[in-house]
């Protein structure tokens, strides 16, 4: 038996417990309590409801590209979950996350069975993040996913379809100019199909607003299944284009004298003090999170600017990133990839298009 857990308040997250409920072989995990994986994770070990050794483990919640997971690991923690609170679980025992040997039948030296399915956008792209999470988990398990977006479609007479969306995003220091300049530089960038085909040029054309560049929007899409269930031959998704506008904020406080007074000797400053920053030195740095290759990348990706208030120099750096969310459909039928989970009481069969094992959509460490 797998052991799905969601804990989250968001439309999203209880779609995936709902998702769990449907899926075979799998038993939702939801007291109104157990808010964290820790608590999870214990959940496993001590409950009487649960049947171990079990499959596997199942948790959903919102994530990103950048190595953050919406979902505390322990309680009274602040805010998401990124790479240091993973190294948190792992220096001190009140804050372990890891499941216990017995959970999943395991001896030292066995070959590694079990799996932790985690369902949430994109962190498959975050392989450093998924590494450091498997050894969180105490390492005796492999740790599966998206490399995508993460979509769930709800039908109350069906049951609940996964599938999944290409992230196709790219980042400025300023909002582009022109509609031409955007569709340039997502052209540029040489985006690719699942299957390894470029994007055509003339698509970005018909995914990116011909007015209002700077607004996001929503456009409705039927997508075909290739085959009918029940009645239906289709499920309605959409495809998004997003314009966010991110900030980066920074504090140097000085002693002894006060902070520079060019603009030339702020930035240099400021790099100094962030390059110095163990979060930016770390085996997973956090310019590398947030998109970048190196640490000039990332100082040259953002516009910054500096002011003083007594002692203290603050540093502001803004950037905007446009991204287009398109559902991912067979290349050669062009029908939607999906699981099916259906609601028990209906006839109806589950479908696995989406196999954790697959490396075009899963991450696996």
């Amino acid at each position: 038996m797998d052991y799905g857990f969601a804990p989250g308040r968001t439309a999203q997250d209880k779609r995936a417990r709902r998702l769990f409920q449907r899926r075979a072989n799998t038993t939702l995990v939801a007291p109104k309590a157990l808010t964290t994986v820790r608590g999870f994770a214990n959940h496993l070990l001590t409950s009487g409801t649960v049947t171990r050794p079990i499959d596997d483990a199942l948790i959903a919640a919102h994530a990103n590209s950048e190595g953050w997971i919406f979902i505390p690991m322990f309680p009274k923690q602040k805010g998401g979950t990124n790479f240091e609170t993973l190294e948190k679980t792992l220096s001190d025992p009140s804050k372990s996350i890891a499941i216990d040997a017995t959970v999943i039948g395991y001896t030292a030296g066995d070959p590694i069975m079990h799996s932790v399915h985690f369902k949430g956008c994109n962190i498959g792209k975050a392989p450093p993040f998924l590494t450091k999470f498997r050894e969180a988990l105490g390492g005796n398990v492999m740790v599966t996913a998206p490399k995508h977006f993460h979509g769930i479609y709800e039908h109350t007479a069906y049951g609940t379809w996964e599938f999944m969306a290409y992230e196709f995003q790219i980042r400025n220091k300023t909002d582009f100019p022109t509609r031409a300049a955007l569709l340039a530089a997502f052209d540029g960038e040489g985006f690719t199909f699942i299957d390894g085909t470029t994007v055509p040029t003339a698509e970005w054309a018909k995914w990116v607003p011909k007015k209002r560049i700077g607004k996001g929007v929503k456009t409705p899409v039927s997508m075909k299944l290739g085959l009918t269930i029940g009645k239906r031959k289709t499920i309605e998704t959409e495809r998004q284009y997003r314009v966010s506008r991110l900030g980066f904020g920074w504090s140097i406080k000085y002693s002894g004298g006060p902070p520079p007074a060019t603009p030339a000797a702020r930035q240099a400053a400021f790099e100094a003090s962030v390059g110095a920053d163990p979060a930016f030195q770390s085996t997973y740095p956090s310019y590398e999170r947030y998109g970048y290759a190196s640490l000039a990348d990332f100082f040259a990706g953002y516009t910054w600017t500096h002011s003083v208030k007594k002692n203290v120099l603050f540093t502001s750096g803004k950037r905007v990133e446009y991204t287009i969310l398109l559902p991912i459909t067979d290349p050669t039928t062009g029908n939607l990839v999906f699981n099916f989970h259906p609601i028990s009481t209906t006839p109806y069969a589950a479908i696995t298009n989406l196999n954790e094992t697959d490396s075009d959509y899963f991450e696996q460490v």
